[in-house]
């Protein structure tokens, strides 16, 4: 209906057109201002001349033959206009496939543009910037000497605190160790709120003006707390001097030299973008400020670069070995790595583990083309994003390698128990493996998903509420639950027969009773496992009436 609407009104325009385009007298022209577009559209239509004429003008500006409309619907795609229905479908796809390619090449073409015109951002840097911060260090030196001073100060006496809180960790079950790692985090969080309100007391009350404080001390203490809690937070995954409360499978020296250089990465980016960064803005200029930003970003990316290059065969050794028990606790190396690899060099997640650092410079590489450009606020965007991605990863490795001690301990079963139902503890070490590498697979999934959603290459949160997400998880759920309630059940109903064959408890079964019992097992154990599929098919989405059918049937 709009293409015939839109038709109709370009043809009256051109009838307008050509009506006064006739050729005739000056008087023509002169009826044409006093009588309406109406009546010469009635007049050209009623004169079969006009009409005939009218007709070869309007072929004439659309300017293609009547005998050609595939040269029409090459123009209209040019436009880049939807392919018209009658196209043939090999036409469609050539054409999409020819915009594709076209897009891709002026993406590239624009891509490289921009990229060799990134290191014009340092163009920004004045040759002023030192005195700017070396002026703004002289008027915050107090201040970081205050809080820096009462940070260590309260660092050093909560050491004595955090050797007793490992020792009794080491000592207790996994719900002390819980507790005593949350209150660690607690106190760490504690001295450093009281060190940053130490450093606003002192700027407040001792420095300049009494209840006054300036831009750059405010500067300085928002960063100072935003830093060390972003520090805390390694710190809790690799505390040094706590191994007991360390829940990644790593020894001591590992934990000290990962703590050290990820802390000196979150201090270096965060002191300079959120101090060093706006003073060059507001003292120098906004371009010296975009050229230093860019600075700290290709700096600390080429120490990431090299740290990944330095320590590949060593997170190697480590990967390979995470399931070993105390081989796996140095990551720098062990003392016999050799055992470790042999065993553990097989299958999929080996390779990985072998080739770990190529992905590693991959996502690096690409943050410094980010940096590149987009420099400024987009930097500091990017590094954040990079933060969550670590942090992610390192509880999933937390939580991978307390699975791993777990399948390698097994189940344990008091021996009272033990002697009463003797082949529970057997079922239970058969299934809790196969059930903790699920929900290791599971784990790995839901670290790669959470960090491809903090670097922003899907939207995590958008599919989980989406029907499709809704659905999705609810199945998998519900699943879940089904399969773990029918193997308690198996678990119970083959337990009570065993405790009730066992002779040495209870009243002897006889030969009957342990005839039934035995098939009363087999008979349960199919009806439970039939029963169990049909709830995962009817979960899944299948209709399981005709199975129904068919087993009413049988």
């Amino acid at each position: 209906m709009l293409r015939q609407l839109a038709s109709v009104l370009v043809s009256l325009f051109l009838v307008l057109g050509a009506a006064h385009a006739q050729d005739g007298s000056g008087a023509s022209a002169e009826s044409a201002g006093q009588r309406t577009s109406v009546d010469l559209l009635l007049d050209v239509i009623e004169d079969d001349a006009a009409r005939a004429e009218l007709i070869e003008r309007l072929r004439g500006a659309g300017g293609v033959p009547p005998d050609s409309p595939g040269d029409v619907i090459v123009e209209t795609l040019s436009d880049g206009t939807a392919p018209p229905e009658d196209a043939s479908f090999g036409r469609r796809i050539a054409l999409v496939t020819q915009q594709a390619a076209e897009d891709i090449v002026d993406w590239g073409t624009r891509f490289w543009e921009q990229l060799t015109r990134a290191p014009e951002v340092f163009g920004g840097l004045s040759g002023g910037e030192a005195g700017v911060l070396v002026e703004a260090l002289e008027d915050l030196a107090l201040v970081i000497a205050g809080t820096v001073v009462v940070f260590f100060a309260l660092r050093w006496l909560g050491k004595s605190l955090y050797a007793n809180m490992s020792a009794s960790a080491r000592d207790g079950g996994v719900a002390r160790t819980a507790v005593l790692f949350s209150a660690s985090a607690v106190i760490d969080a504690v001295i450093v709120i009281l060190a940053w309100g130490a450093g606003y007391a002192l700027a407040i009350l001792a420095l300049g003006e009494f209840g006054q404080i300036g831009i750059r001390q405010t500067l300085y203490l928002n960063a100072f707390l935003l830093v060390e809690m972003a520090k805390v937070v390694v710190w809790l995954v690799l505390p040094p001097s706590a191994p007991a409360l360390r829940p990644l499978p790593i020894g001591d020296r590992a934990a000290s030299y990962l703590s050290s250089r990820i802390n000196l990465i979150v201090g270096v980016v965060g002191y300079g973008q959120l101090l060093v960064v706006p003073i060059i803005n507001s003292n120098v200029s906004f371009a010296a400020g975009r050229a230093v930003s860019a600075l700290i970003a290709v700096a600390v990316l080429g120490f990431a670069i090299w740290l990944v290059l330095r320590n590949r065969r060593a997170v190697t050794d480590w990967l390979l070995g995470g399931d070993a028990g105390p081989r796996a606790a140095a990551p720098e190396g062990t003392a016999d790595p050799a055992p470790v690899r042999g065993r553990r060099a097989r299958g999929a997640l080996a390779y990985l583990a072998r080739h770990w650092h190529w992905p590693a410079l991959a996502y690096l590489l690409a943050l410094f083309v980010i940096v590149m450009l987009r420099p400024g606020d987009a930097v500091f965007q990017t590094f954040l994003a990079s933060g969550q991605v670590l942090v992610v990863g390192l509880l999933g490795f937390a939580a991978s390698g307390f699975i791993s001690r777990a399948m390698v301990r097994g189940v344990s079963l008091l021996a009272r128990l033990s002697d009463r139902v003797p082949l529970l503890q057997g079922r239970l070490n058969a299934f809790v493996p196969r059930m903790l590498f699920v929900l290791r697979v599971v784990i790995f999934a839901g670290v790669v998903l959470l960090a491809l959603n903090a670097i922003g290459l899907i939207d995590l949160r958008g599919w989980m509420v989406s029907q499709f997400g809704l659905r999705f998880t609810g199945m998998i759920l519900s699943v879940s639950l089904v399969l773990l309630v029918s193997f308690g059940l198996w678990l119970a109903l083959t337990s009570w027969v065993d405790y009730r064959l066992n002779p040495e408890f209870g009243s002897v079964a006889t030969a009957r009773e342990q005839t039934l019992l035995t098939l009363l097992r087999n008979a349960a154990t199919i009806a439970l496992v039939i029963i169990t599929l049909m709830f995962v098919l009817a979960e899944i989405g299948l209709d399981i009436a005709p199975l129904l059918a068919s087993a009413g049937v049988l």
